[in-house]
């Protein structure tokens, strides 16, 4: 018994020997790619009003709301998103930009929500 633990837990080592190049590779790219592009770190804290308004008046998912409150926080006045849950925003807090296949899925969540009677 003590030695199929030993190799099972050889095996754990040998799979996480194994994923550090690629993560290493992957934080290499991603260093890279922040020192090329302009980018705004937003503390969360200064997003976070914001995201839990979005979620609230406008229903977007959690993680829709915080990139959606950071970009708005950071002063962006445009997304760039494969994720048409941006389209319940409207048009004047965030402008989506958005591949050719999401178009028609954006404009009918957009068209819904500003269908929908507003709520105080």
């Amino acid at each position: 018994m003590p030695s199929r633990n030993r190799s099972s837990f050889s095996a754990s080592q040998s799979r996480l020997i194994r994923a550090r190049p690629p993560l290493d590779e992957a934080i290499s790219r991603y260093e890279t790619l922040l020192r090329r592009v302009d980018h705004f770190p937003v503390p969360v804290s200064d997003a976070a009003g914001g995201a839990r308004r979005l979620m609230t008046d406008y229903g977007l998912a959690s993680y829709d709301a915080v990139h959606a409150a950071s970009a708005i926080t950071a002063g962006a006045d445009a997304i760039v998103t494969l994720d048409t849950g941006f389209a319940l925003l409207p048009a004047s807090l965030l402008t989506i930009y958005t591949d050719r296949s999401r178009l028609a899925s954006c404009r009918s969540k957009r068209r819904r929500r500003v269908q929908q009677p507003t709520t105080t």
